[in-house]
């Protein structure tokens, strides 16, 4: 039988860091292509890409968890979401 054990607090911390990161990445690299900045140095996304920002940010980490139980950095990290029987969630 499996072993499992519970993920430290470091590497849920790691995990929420790389996650973390490639989402400023994200809202940078649309910034900088579609951005508009205004007199007093506000820059701003409307419009499609602000839409497709908001659809990545919002879904992609959520799809990811429901579909195989671990975002980016939690694969990096080595760490996966179970139920409390220790098997793979789904998207419901």
């Amino acid at each position: 039988m499996i072993e499992y054990k519970l993920a430290t607090r470091r590497e849920r911390f790691v995990a929420f860091l790389v996650d973390a990161t490639i989402g400023v990445l994200l809202f940078l690299t649309f910034y900088y292509f579609w951005g508009d900045k205004s007199d007093s140095g506000e820059i701003s996304v409307t419009g499609l890409p602000a839409f497709v920002l908001f659809l990545l940010n919002f879904l992609i980490w959520p799809v990811l968890e429901g579909f195989n139980g671990q975002t980016i950095g939690k694969k990096l990290v080595g760490l996966k979401v179970v139920n409390d029987n220790f098997k793979d969630i789904s998207m419901g």
